[in-house]
């Protein structure tokens, strides 16, 4: 009697080992198969870099004092030039100026949002070394009165499209 209490506990904890140890070989292939899909998924999604700005134009553009227009260093070795009085126009579009000096060695975006909420009200394509875009056309509806915003400008590394640095201003957007 004593020698079959023996064999059903060792055939017990064989069964659990077996099941324990499918368990665990389960595990271990479902970690490896999700690795390996995650690296074939990283490969084949390929990072796509904001596109350029379609209204941009070569030169440097001639701005009214109203505008208060003017360049901006930034921390991280490359300035910009726009205007820090943004006054919204009657169709919603927004005039900034904003002008990517030829001597940066950046490519740099625009977004504009509203500073307590977070909706983007405005947004640039990439603007290349050299050019400026005159307006910004709304990407929301909003209110016609004035608003606190933050004017956050991205800066790019040309061939890597890696985060040159970012800047965020906060200042008003005017109502028309």
């Amino acid at each position: 009697m004593n020698m079959k209490k023996v064999e059903s506990r060792q055939s017990y904890r064989s069964v659990m080992r077996r099941k324990s140890r499918t368990i665990l070989t389960l595990v271990i292939l479902g970690i490896l198969c999700l690795s390996i899909i995650a690296i074939i998924a990283g490969r084949m999604i390929k990072y796509r870099p904001p596109a350029h700005d379609e209204k941009a134009v070569s030169g440097e553009p001639v701005v009214s004092e109203d505008y208060l227009y003017g360049e901006m260093s930034t921390d991280f070795g490359y300035s910009f030039l726009m205007a820090a009085n943004l006054y919204r126009q009657e169709d919603g579009s927004l005039n900034i100026y904003l002008t990517n000096p030829k001597t940066n060695e950046v490519n740099i975006r625009c977004e504009i949002k509203d500073r307590d909420r977070g909706t983007l009200y405005y947004k640039s394509g990439l603007i290349l070394p050299g050019e400026y875009v005159t307006e910004l056309k709304p990407e929301t509806k909003f209110s016609n009165e004035p608003h606190n915003v933050d004017v956050i400008i991205y800066a790019f590394e040309p061939d890597t499209y890696l985060s040159a640095g970012t800047t965020n201003l906060k200042l008003v957007l005017q109502a028309w």
